[in-house]
């Protein structure tokens, strides 16, 4: 993030983004660690998933295909799983929102990879899913050709590998996985307000206490009582012993 920058960044920040101001990268650096540090505890448990759907549809047209009639017969705009970098940790954040927007595509498109007696098991949770979204029958009958055809798809070892560790974290074990995802989407855009506000071109630095005050009371309040802490000042809370009849039952 240091030295000049230029191509991609550059056009977007110059014709997109005029408001931005082109810092020093390490501060931005800094909030990236800090977001890399606070997803620690997960394990990469998502962040490998997102590199997985990656993988699986940028390298296979065919498949990537499917998906996309998967996403027309639910209704759902498609598109192609972002890849994750490591190195921009805030990008979490985004790829959460938009894998969230395609679960149900992705939890449709992969039941058809199942053998048969895991198929017995969630096809109720697919009949689900095409109720509540109104699927026709003869849209139903399109579905199950899909899913015909990727039964019958031949696979490489790696893309075998790779659509057993999809199916722990899309089927397996939905709701882990759904947990992290709504604790990125909920906490990932205070910092990425934090970051936008060290690049805005208007001076902000006098608001900066105010701005981590503000962070963290924000932050504490997922897990204590709201009214414990908002109505407290910086110095109030620094001082405050936490209680166990504050949080949150």
């Amino acid at each position: 993030m240091r030295g000049s920058k230029n191509g991609l960044e550059k056009k977007i920040r110059d014709s997109r983004a005029q408001g931005l101001l082109d810092i020093d990268g390490d501060i931005c650096h800094h909030l990236q660690n800090a977001s890399k540090k606070l997803c620690a505890p997960f394990d990469y448990w998502v962040e490998s998933l997102f590199t997985d759907l990656h993988t699986d549809h940028r390298w296979s047209v065919d498949l990537r295909e499917k998906l996309a009639e998967v996403c027309e017969i639910l209704g759902i705009k498609f598109t192609t799983p972002e890849k994750f970098v490591s190195h921009r940790w805030m990008t979490c954040y985004d790829i959460a929102a938009g894998t969230l927007r395609l679960w149900d595509a992705y939890y449709v498109f992969y039941f058809g990879f199942l053998k048969l007696e895991d198929r017995n098991i969630y096809k109720p949770v697919i009949r689900k899913i095409l109720n509540d979204r109104k699927v026709s029958e003869l849209a139903k009958a399109k579905l199950d050709s899909v899913h015909n055809y990727l039964k019958k798809k031949s696979m490489t070892s790696d893309g075998k590998m790779r659509k057993t560790r999809i199916f722990e974290k899309v089927l397996f074990l939905e709701k882990r996985t759904l947990l992290v995802f709504h604790f990125y989407t909920s906490v990932f855009p205070i910092l990425k307000e934090c970051v936008m506000m060290s690049q805005t071109k208007q001076p902000m630095v006098h608001r900066l206490y105010d701005k981590q005050v503000e962070l963290f009371k924000v932050f504490i309040t997922h897990f204590l009582k709201p009214e414990a802490y908002t109505r407290r000042s910086g110095k109030q809370i620094k001082a405050a012993e936490i209680e166990e009849n504050k949080f949150l039952s």
